[in-house]
C-alpha cells in the first residue's frame, strides 16, 4: 500500500503450509502478482502422491518477484509442509513495492530489502507461538511493514581476489574468464531462459547478488531499467529495526472487512497435485495440530558453506517446470545451458576486506571492463 503522502506502508501477505495445520494458509495473495506467485508455487510445488523427486526449496530463500508478474514482490520462503510434513510445501511471506525503489535498493546490495527479510521472517517465526492454524491467522492478520521506517543495513564488503579463489580455486581468474565468456555466448544467441550463477556460501550474500546483478546489466543481458526476478538464499539477520506501532487485535480484525485473508480446505482426500480449494478462516478447522516437524529449515539463512549456494534469474515470468532451477545441481543431471553453478558449494577466507576496498560489484565490473576485449574474439 502506498499512501497518498508518500509514505510505504505494505502488508505482509503469507501463502503456504505450517505443521501447526493440515491446510494451506493465505492472507492476501489473492489478487495481481501475489496471486499469480500463489498459483505458481501451487503448480511448482504441489506433488502428486506417486512423485518420485518432490521439489522443495534447498534453504529458506530470498525472492524478488520482478516486473513481469505485476507489482514487484519483497518475499521470503521457507522449506516447510502440513501437519506430519505429509506434503512438503513452502511457506512464504511477501509485500508488494514499486519497481524503481527495488531497482535501487538492488543495485546498491540490498539495504532496505535486507531489514524487509527480517519482517517477514517474523511471520515464519510466529509458527512456534501459535497452537493451530486459526491463532495463527489470526495473529498475521493486519500486518503490516512501514518501509520509510527500516534502518537500512551498512554495505558489506568482500575481497575480490578471496571471492575468485573461493568460487574457481584450480582456475582463479581463468575461472571468471571462462564464466563471462558463456555469459556472452548466450547474449549473442538472445538466449532468454533462466541463468544460475555460483555464490560463496560463508560470505555476504548481498554484496554477491548485487555484483552478479550489476554484471547482467552491463552485459545486456539484463535491461538497465528493468526488474527480473532473482531467487537466493536468505540474508543473515541484521539489527535491530524500530518498533513497529500496535497491531489491531484479533477482535477487532473479525469485525473488519477481511475477504483476503483465507486458508485453504485440507487436501488430504485429494491428489495433492492440484491446489486445495479455498475456505474462509472461520472454517479452518480447530483441531489441527502443531506435533509435526518442519523441514528442517536453518532459521539463521546462513548455508552451510559445504551445500551449493547459487543465485537463479528468470528474465521473464517462469513457468512452473522451471522451478527445478531452484534444486541443488546433481552430477547425474545434464547441465542446462545458462548454469554456471558447481556441484560442490564453496567458501573463502572470511578475514575482512582491507578498509577502502572497493564494492565486490565494483570489482567484478572492473575484471569485465578489461576482459571485454578478449570475449569479443
Amino acid at each position: 500500500m502506498f499512501s497518498f503522502l508518500g509514505k510505504e506502508s505494505c502488508t505482509i501477505q503469507i501463502y503456504g503450509k505450517l505443521p501447526l495445520a493440515k491446510d494451506y494458509l493465505r492472507i492476501g495473495a489473492g489478487s495481481g502478482s501475489g496471486q499469480a506467485l500463489r498459483d505458481w508455487l501451487d503448480r511448482a510445488f504441489s506433488q502428486g502422491a506417486n512423485a518420485k523427486t518432490a521439489l522443495s526449496l534447498p534453504w529458506p530463500a530470498a525472492l524478488i518477484v520482478g516486473e513481469s508478474w505485476g507489482q514487484p514482490l519483497i518475499a521470503a520462503a521457507w522449506p516447510s509442509g502440513d501437519a506430519g510434513n505429509l506434503r512438503p510445501f513452502p511457506f512464504t511471506a511477501f509485500i508488494e513495492r514499486k519497481k524503481k525503489p527495488v531497482i535501487e535498493d538492488l543495485v546498491h546490495g540490498l539495504p532496505v530489502a535486507s531489514p524487509i527479510f527480517d519482517w517477514l521472517a517474523e511471520a515464519y517465526a510466529a509458527r512456534d507461538a501459535n497452537s493451530d492454524g486459526a491463532s495463527f491467522l489470526a495473529a498475521m492478520r493486519k500486518r503490516e511493514i512501514a518501509v520509510d521506517g527500516l534502518v537500512p543495513f551498512e554495505a558489506e564488503r568482500i575481497d575480490f581476489d578471496n571471492w575468485i579463489a573461493a568460487l574457481w580455486p584450480e582456475q582463479g581468474k581463468d575461472g571468471l574468464f571462462e564464466c563471462l565468456r558463456g555469459l556472452e555466448a548466450l547474449r549473442r544467441a538472445t538466449y532468454r531462459g533462466p541463468l544460475r550463477l555460483p555464490l560463496v556460501g560463508n560470505l555476504p550474500v548481498r554484496a554477491q547478488v548485487a555484483a552478479w546483478y550489476r554484471l547482467l546489466v552491463e552485459m545486456n543481458l539484463v535491461g538497465r531499467d528493468a526488474l527480473p526476478t532473482l531467487f537466493f538464499p536468505l540474508p543473515a539477520t541484521g539489527p535491530a529495526q524500530p518498533v513497529p506501532p500496535p497491531e489491531p487485535s484479533p477482535e477487532s480484525s473479525e469485525s473488519s472487512d477481511d475477504s483476503s485473508s483465507e486458508s485453504s480446505y485440507d487436501s488430504s482426500s485429494m491428489d495433492s497435485s492440484e491446489p486445495a480449494p479455498e475456505l474462509s478462516d472461520s472454517d479452518l478447522s480447530s483441531d489441527s495440530s502443531s506435533d509435526g516437524s518442519d523441514s528442517g529449515a536453518d532459521d539463521s539463512g546462513q548455508a552451510a558453506p559445504s551445500e551449493p549456494v547459487y543465485l537463479v534469474v528468470f528474465r521473464a515470468t517462469p513457468p512452473p517446470s522451471d522451478a527445478v532451477w531452484l534444486r541443488p545441481p546433481e552430477a547425474k543431471e545434464t547441465r542446462r545451458q545458462g548454469d554456471f553453478c558447481s556441484l560442490e558449494g564453496s567458501s573463502g577466507s572470511q578475514d575482512p576486506a582491507t578498509e577502502g576496498a572497493p564494492a565486490l560489484a565494483d570489482s567484478l565490473l572492473g575484471a569485465f571492463a578489461g576482459l571485454r576485449g578478449r570475449l569479443s574474439r
